[in-house]
C-alpha cells in the first residue's frame, strides 16, 4: 500500500536532540509525520533529555523493580550478536577527557570483567538496548557506544564514578565479584573470597552507554518518536 508522508520542520532547537514525531492513522490511510523540537520546559529535569525524562518517569512512578530491567545486545566483529538482560542503574552526565562521550544522558550498568560482554564490547563497542514498559505499553530502542571503566582507569572522575556506583550496590551484590568467574561449573564453584565492602573489587566494572539514537514506541497512543543526537557533543 501507498503511504502519504507529509513532514512539517520546525526550527530554533534549543538542545542537542531532534525528534520525529509520528502517529499512525491506519495502515491503508495516510502515516503523518511532524519533525518537532521539545524545549527544556516540556522536560521534567532540564538536564535530560525528553526521551531520558520519559523512561525515568516510568521507573519512578511504578512500584514494580523489573522497571529497571532492560536487554543489552552485543556483537562481535564477526557478526555474532549476544543479548542479555541487565539493571539500569541510572542517567549520569559525562565526566573527564572522554572526548566522543559528552552527552546529558549516559546510561550507567555495571558488570565484571570476567565478563563476556567485556570481550565483545572489545571487538565492537556499538550497543543496543531495548526496554518495555508494560504499565504504559512503551518501548525505548536505544543504539549507542559503550564505554568500560575498569579499576586501572586514568581519568579520576571517571573512576570516582565507578567507586560511587560501587557504594550503592548491596552487600549481597558486591559479593558477586568476589565470587567464581561467570559461566563457572557449579561444581567447581568456591565460595567468595572475603573483600573490604568500602573498596570496590577489581572485577567490578562501570558501564555507561552514550546513545545516539533513540527509537520510542507508544503502543497505547499508537504514536512512535525518533531522537537523534545532533552532532558530536
Amino acid at each position: 500500500f501507498w503511504i502519504s508522508l507529509t513532514i512539517v520542520i520546525e526550527r530554533n532547537f534549543s538542545n542537542s536532540f531532534c525528534m520525529i514525531r509520528g502517529r499512525i492513522i491506519h495502515k491503508h490511510k495516510a502515516l503523518n509525520y511532524k519533525i518537532i523540537q521539545m524545549s527544556s520546559s516540556e522536560t521534567s529535569n532540564d538536564s535530560l533529555p525528553n526521551w531520558a525524562n520519559i523512561i525515568q518517569t516510568n521507573i519512578d512512578k511504578s512500584k514494580d523493580p523489573s522497571t529497571k530491567y532492560l536487554q543489552l545486545a552485543t556483537a562481535k566483529k564477526n557478526g555474532e550478536v549476544f543479548c542479555r538482560t541487565v539493571v539500569f542503574r541510572g542517567f549520569m552526565q559525562s565526566l573527564g577527557k572522554i572526548p566522543n562521550l559528552k552527552t546529558q544522558a549516559l546510561i550507567k550498568i555495571v558488570t565484571d570483567r570476567r565478563n563476556n560482554k567485556i570481550l565483545e564490547l572489545k571487538e565492537n563497542p556499538k550497543v543496543e538496548i531495548c526496554w518495555y514498559f508494560t504499565k504504559t505499553r512503551e518501548q525505548f530502542r536505544i543504539k549507542g557506544n559503550a564505554k568500560v571503566i575498569f579499576f586501572d582507569e586514568d581519568d579520576e572522575m571517571w573512576l570516582k564514578a565507578r567507586n560511587d556506583q560501587w557504594n550503592l550496590l548491596s552487600k549481597d551484590d558486591k559479593s558477586f565479584y568476589s565470587g567464581p568467574c561467570p559461566g563457572t561449573d557449579i561444581n567447581l564453584a568456591t565460595e567468595p573470597e572475603a573483600f573490604d565492602l568500602n573498596a570496590p573489587v577489581d572485577n567490578f566494572c562501570l558501564l555507561v552507554v552514550q546513545p545516539y539514537s533513540v527509537d520510542h514506541l507508544s503502543l497505547k497512543a499508537n504514536e512512535r518518536f525518533i531522537h537523534s543526537l545532533t552532532d558530536k557533543n
